[in-house]
């Protein structure tokens, strides 16, 4: 955990805007000072494409080569040691007439637009930056008010800086102010139609003027047909550079007048290397306008529209409600005030990482080190603060309402709220080689890392376990409560395996728990559900995927198939195809009656089980029926019932096959046995005691042969 050193000074910190130095909170106001004369409003200057900067670049040599100021004067020529101010100087002593460059045209300083059609127009910084206000007077009606004044002290015989200052009651003027660490040099680019002033920290350099040495006004028009370029070496400290503007005569409808200054944070050598591409009628416009624009720190065109000094109705500038001190160094004065404020008293806003925007006061107990703004913190001291990350906003004046005492429970050192997201690793519990790192999106309910096991939405086949894991959290997965799809105790608990049987015969499903059913999974089992067996496949699931209720099932059998478990059905019986008589003998019979009927067969039946007895048995029977006389009498009572009228004899198709005869042999070794078979041709059964193994006999197939104990192979036919 880690503190920063409080501020020294009482309170925390300083109000919006306000800058705490020497434990005082200082705010510095800058409004616009108030002129006690007339204004008049800067405006955009004439434009003449083929006069202003038709002649281009003059760039002179640096103004420490010259005795200053330098002054011009008419037939046109600037000379040194202000040689305008003396009529009887002799011309072309000190004269100034070698440049760096001279004549360059390009967009950026000029050319006569109708011999570059194809060029931009208008061209140079006369007419593109050039200002005109509307002024009471110019230079011809400030000199004759002079001179109508002063009869005997003209002004043609005034010194310099006198017929300057004469004049300046017509002149637009700007200041603007360096203060420069060290020694550098500037270059400053002027021009007006008429006459410009220049001065540094108020001495003038350079007066561009263009009164003939006779006093006679003249229209040399060399100061606005070239854009003039002066380098100056201004030493370390503060300077003033002043610029002014003036035109030759007002006349407001009739009177072109334009005044363009700019100041460049550029060398001369600077210039000479990049700003000098001459434009070529048809095939070049030469050095773009725009390529001077990141270097300008002063221009006049950033005037236009605001109100300035009419210098014909003097005025003091002072500063509203007389608070502030003036600042003339921005072209226009500004007044500059001082304000201070008591510090702010120890409350601060922050907001919670988990919700922005929503901001709380706090005040901090004693003896808490001062937050830094923007940075994160965990704080105590106020249920209300839950364990979760705040971002200390801002400082502001306690309102009464803040939570007060609170404590920094830790110091993230970072405005990153992400070093607060609880972050997490994952494991799978059926495969610990499977992790994955998770955000969690809710401090308050992190997740548990002991006894517990969760399955989330995004995976509900898996179980994980939690374990935190220490901030930063390096995921872009970020999940939260409403993730949870259920929680177990344990891995075990959240893999438990179920099991569903589904019935061999009608499909219905039964669940269990038994653990035994793991050593059956895809197989048919048997069991008895407390009624009948039953068989079912089994089938392995989770039991948390689809909660049934479930039983105990012990497994009786298994088995591969459900034919093979399920109990085999009964051998069918074949169809009994009944084909019964078309009567009933002896009771449908016309010849008899029933009882007759009964008589007949019951003796016969009699008879013929007393004979098969005593011949297989020897047992003797004390009433013995005459079995010759009770078979003819059944023989007899079968042929009368087949003399029932209603029989249809006449479809040949219902005769019967005649009889075949085979050969018949015994197949067994019997010393006893009872045979009985029907020889061909004959109309009653024979019957035979004691065949021998390999005896052969003829008999009708109509009655297979019949023994006790025999056993016949059946031979070819047999002839009759």
């Amino acid at each position: 955990m880690a503190f920063l050193e409080g501020n020294v000074n009482k309170g925390c910190g300083c109000p919006e805007g306000y800058e705490l130095l020497n434990g005082i909170c200082t705010k510095v106001e800058n409004v616009p000072a108030e002129y006690t004369g007339d204004l008049v409003t800067v405006e955009k200057g004439d434009i003449q494409p083929n006069v202003y900067g038709s002649q281009g670049l003059r760039l002179y040599q640096d103004l420490s080569n010259y005795t200053l100021p330098l002054a011009g004067r008419v037939p046109w020529n600037l000379y040194d040691n202000g040689g305008y101010a003396t009529p009887q100087q002799p011309a072309g002593v000190n004269i100034v007439n070698t440049y760096l460059e001279d004549g360059i045209k390009s967009d950026l300083w000029g050319y006569f637009a109708s011999v570059y059609p194809t060029c931009p127009s208008p061209s140079g910084r006369l007419n593109n930056a050039g200002i005109r206000a509307q002024l009471t007077n110019g230079k011809a009606e400030a000199v004759g008010a002079w001179d109508a004044s002063n009869p005997t002290n003209l002004w043609i015989d005034l010194p310099l800086d006198q017929q300057l200052d004469v004049i300046r009651a017509a002149a637009i003027t700007f200041e603007f102010c360096l203060d420069l660490p060290k020694e550098r040099q500037f270059t400053i680019g002027i021009a007006a139609d008429n006459e410009v002033i220049v001065s540094l920290d108020n001495v003038v350099q350079i007066y561009l003027g263009h009164r003939n040495a006779s006093g006679q006004f003249n229209f040399p028009n060399d100061t606005f047909v070239r854009w003039h370029v002066f380098p100056i070496t201004i030493p370390a400290g503060q300077h003033t550079i002043k610029l002014e503007g003036i035109n030759d005569r007002f006349t407001p409808t009739t009177t072109a007048f334009a005044f363009s200054a700019e100041i460049y944070d550029l060398s001369a050598a600077e210039i000479q290397a990049n700003f000098i591409d001459e434009a070529v009628p048809g095939v070049s416009c030469g050095t773009p306008a725009s390529a001077i624009t990141d270097h300008i720190i002063f221009s006049t065109e950033n005037y236009i529209n605001q109100d300035i000094p009419d210098p014909s109705s003097p005025g003091e500038w002072t500063c509203p409600d007389q608070e502030g001190t003036i600042d003339f160094c921005d072209g226009i004065p500004i007044c500059t005030k001082i304000l201070t404020a008591p510090q702010l008293s120890c409350c601060y806003e922050i907001e919670a990482c988990s919700n922005p925007g929503v901001p709380i006061e706090i005040s901090l107990a004693d003896g808490q080190p001062t937050p830094i703004i923007g940075n994160v913190y965990l704080f105590d001291g106020d249920p209300s603060l839950s364990e979760t990350c705040y971002v200390v906003t801002k400082e502001i004046q306690c309102t009464g309402s803040e939570l007060i005492d609170i404590t920094i429970a830790e110091d993230y050192e970072t405005t990153d709220c992400n070093i607060c997201v609880p972050c997490f690793k994952l494991t799978n519990c059926a495969d610990n080689t499977e992790t994955l790192i998770i955000k969690w999106s809710d401090p308050d309910d992190p997740l548990e890392s002991i006894n517990t096991i969760y399955v989330f939405d995004f995976d509900t086949t898996k179980c994980w376990t939690a374990e935190p894991v220490i901030p930063p959290c390096n995921s872009s997965i970020e999940y939260g409560p409403s993730n949870i799809v259920q929680q177990f105790e344990d891995c075990d608990d959240c893999l438990k395996p179920c099991y569903k049987i589904k019935d061999c015969i009608d499909q219905t499903l039964v669940y269990s728990d038994s653990v035994s059913l793991s050593n059956y999974v895809g197989q048919i089992i048997s069991w008895n559900d407390g009624v009948e067996d039953k068989c079912g496949f089994v089938e392995k699931y989770i039991c948390r995927e689809n909660p049934q209720s479930v039983i105990s099932i012990t497994v009786l059998d298994c088995f591969f198939r459900c034919e093979d478990c399920l109990p085999k059905p009964e051998p069918a019986v074949p169809a009994f195809d009944l084909k019964p008589r078309i009567v009933k003998p002896g009771y449908d019979t016309p010849t008899c009656t029933p009882d007759y009927f009964d008589k007949v067969k019951c003796n016969w039946s009699e008879a013929v089980y007393q004979h098969m007895a005593s011949i297989r048995f020897g047992i003797e029977f004390c009433c013995d029926p005459d079995l010759q006389k009770w078979g003819i009498k059944n023989e007899i009572l079968d042929i009368e019932s087949t003399k029932y009228p209603d029989i249809d004899c006449t479809n040949p198709c219902s005769e019967p096959e005649p009889p075949t005869c085979k050969e018949y042999t015994v197949a067994d070794s019997v010393k006893k046995s009872f045979t009985q078979y029907l020889a061909c041709g004959d109309t009653e059964l024979t019957t035979a005691l004691n065949l021998e193994q390999g005896t052969t006999f003829c008999a009708d197939t109509s009655i297979e042969p019949s023994s006790d104990t025999l056993n016949f192979t059946i031979g070819g036919d047999c002839q009759n």
